[in-house]
């Protein structure tokens, strides 16, 4: 464990702007450096900052937006840590009673005719449609609860895509991908990855209808019908521009200014000291040999 001189070196270290630009230059998002800072930041009430940084810095290298966010970057790696810090019980409450119901339900969401038989097409067809509604109702309902946290990282990610393009075209699908590509179809196609306890079984049937569900529900998401890639889902196209604007309401609301009014922080059950430790722990293993046999104060030293 750390002593409070080193504690305070490593803090002096990480708060400055320039190890988060080094960090991003170097490309380094090692869920075992990066996860401990997103937690001690979180706690701290000093990750935003952070992220407006990381923010500029993935502005000034990638042009096409287009393709913002679609990879992984530290900027990328630290909102979608912070997103599973922040947001772990915001999910639960939203996801997962969802998740359990479709797992326990004798029902099957499989509309490619060539997995299924063709007389249970309209069937299935309509189950999804009709768990699919669920799910962004259930969604849209949920803005108001999302933390107060979280909105503000949205808020950000809009305000600053569209001073930076001049233009709000982008801005909702840079939201809608840590939201919804990187946050919640992630958590519908694995729930155990994202610490969702679900009492159903987990079979197979049970993660092809939620494939099937995560698909409609990114699309509708990014705002666009499915295509040649996938012709069986065409028939979907009418639900998912039907659900589009419910959506595009839902993603306006929670990064809109007004959530930032008497905005409280999150507050994670957590060792600081230790979080700091673990992060200095990954850098020992991770340099060379001499490096790693020195004293942690002399490392420290040469950090700088």
């Amino acid at each position: 464990m750390l002593n409070d001189r080193q504690k305070n070196k490593i803090k002096s270290i990480i708060e400055e702007r320039d190890f988060w630009i080094s960090l991003y230059e170097a490309n380094n998002f090692k869920r075992a450096l990066v996860l401990p800072l997103v937690r001690y930041f979180t706690n701290e009430n000093k990750i935003i900052p952070i992220i407006d940084d990381l923010l500029d810095c993935e502005l000034e290298k990638n042009h096409d937006p287009k393709v913002l966010f679609r990879g992984n970057s530290v900027t990328t790696k630290v909102i979608d840590y912070y997103l599973s810090t922040a947001g772990s019980d915001y999910l639960k409450e939203m996801i997962q009673p969802f998740i359990d119901k479709v797992c326990k339900t004798a029902v099957s969401f499989e509309i490619n005719p060539q997995l299924c038989s063709q007389s249970n097409l309209d069937e299935n067809k309509k189950q999804l449609e009709v768990f699919g509604m669920e799910l962004i109702t259930k969604i849209y309902k949920c803005a108001n609860s999302m933390p107060d946290s979280l909105k503000k990282l949205f808020y950000l990610i809009r305000t600053k895509i569209e001073s930076h393009y001049c233009t709000s075209q982008y801005s909702h699908i840079s939201v809608t991908c840590f939201l919804f590509l990187r946050f919640f179809c992630p958590a519908i196609l694995n729930p155990q990855l994202h610490s969702l306890r679900i009492k159903a079984s987990l079979n197979r049937y049970c993660f092809r209808n939620l494939t099937v569900l995560a698909k409609v529900l990114q699309n509708i998401a990014n705002g666009v019908c499915f295509g040649e890639k996938e012709l069986y889902m065409v028939v979907m196209n009418n639900f998912v521009a039907t659900c589009i604007p419910k959506i595009l309401a839902f993603v306006r609301k929670v990064s809109s200014v007004d959530h930032l009014i008497n905005m409280t922080s999150t507050k994670l059950d957590i060792d600081c000291t230790l979080e700091l430790s673990l992060f200095v722990s990954h850098l020992l293993q991770n340099v060379n040999e001499a490096s790693f046999n020195k004293d942690l104060d002399e490392f420290l030293e040469n950090m700088t």
